[in-house]
């Protein structure tokens, strides 16, 4: 037997967990880390990541919505109406939960991808920059401008990824398989 979710319970669970993630981003800020990053990494991958980052939080909260919304049709015995009156198999229906979060996971890894794009944008910043006749200091030198921007743009994938994937994505797939089982029980009932 399928336990009805509470009230908006998906749109509690992302709001502390998203918010405490921005209190800690606010903390960062406050800080200077997030200054850090943007003044080490001279290939601006990271403001990329950040455009990114902003966009797929956008969907996977406008997808929280469309969620929080099904379930609490479900909590009320109702089945959402862009459903209709048809009734779908359990293929189907998990067809139709990975397809609509598809998007999220997709700009989740494109994080990944990122960084390493910045990772090998600072290598290359780090070899073009040196030159014949240059002394261990001044390689030394070229080389950290290099790795500031190595170690920032995968960093910054990395921690967007963690978030957008592993926290979000997460989120959204439980609640969309919690609508596929209470789908599959009505249907069955």
């Amino acid at each position: 037997m399928y336990k009805r979710p509470i009230r908006n319970s998906l749109l509690y669970q992302y709001a502390l967990i998203n918010g405490f993630l921005f209190a800690l981003l606010a903390v960062s800020g406050y800080m200077g880390l997030i200054s850090l990053v943007y003044a080490a990494d001279f290939s601006h991958i990271t403001s990329v990541i950040a455009a990114l980052f902003a966009l797929g939080w956008g969907i996977s909260t406008k997808k929280m919505l469309d969620l929080n919304h099904s379930l609490n049709m479900y909590c009320q015995g109702q089945r959402p109406p862009e459903l209709g009156s048809r009734r779908f198999t359990k293929e189907i229906l998990l067809l139709r939960s990975e397809t609509n979060l598809m998007v999220v996971s997709n700009i989740a890894m494109s994080f990944l991808y990122l960084g390493v794009l910045g990772t090998v944008a600072g290598v290359y910043f780090a070899l073009t920059g040196i030159g014949a006749g240059m002394s261990m200091t001044e390689i030394i030198a070229v080389a950290f401008y290099g790795a500031g921007t190595k170690l920032m743009a995968t960093g910054t994938g990395i921690v967007a990824f963690l978030w957008l994937y592993f926290v979000n994505y997460f989120l959204l797939n439980r609640a969309s398989l919690d609508i596929v089982a209470f789908e599959l029980e009505h249907s069955n009932a």
